[in-house]
């Protein structure tokens, strides 16, 4: 059950940060919208690569 749950995460978790990506502007970080308003920082790109760090060990 558990390792379900943890690809499912997986699969939730890349999709999440497939989205970011695709509205990445590299000079500004990432982007994400979010109900329209645009939410873009250096701690989400940030903790985006630290995600998909501890995401690749799994």
């Amino acid at each position: 059950m558990q390792k379900q749950e943890t690809a499912s995460m997986r699969e939730d978790v890349m999709r999440i940060i497939r989205l970011i990506a695709i509205n990445n502007i590299p000079e500004f970080g990432f982007r994400l919208y979010i109900d329209g308003k645009n939410i873009a920082s250096k701690e989400l790109s940030s903790f985006l690569k630290i995600l998909l760090q501890e995401m690749t060990k799994i």
